[in-house]
């Protein structure tokens, strides 16, 4: 997967929605497949606060890595 390429789009779609958790989170998954743990985290807590409320987001932040969603 190219995820330099999925964090700029990430990036761009939370500029124009800002406050939407999902994106936020997501980018949150992208920066850490970029080694970026700390900057991940700091997302995941934010798409928290904005709203999300998946188990597996609680995983991610409590444990301080990526986890597959599950469906």
């Amino acid at each position: 997967a190219n995820y330099k390429d999925a964090k700029t789009q990430f990036e761009k779609a939370n500029t124009l929605n800002p406050k939407d958790a999902l994106i936020v989170e997501h980018l949150g998954d992208v920066q850490f497949q970029l080694g970026n743990k700390e900057e991940a985290v700091k997302h995941w807590e934010n798409a928290k606060k904005l709203g999300a409320t998946n188990k597996v987001l609680d995983n991610k932040i409590e444990q301080k890595k990526y986890e597959e969603p599950i469906y």
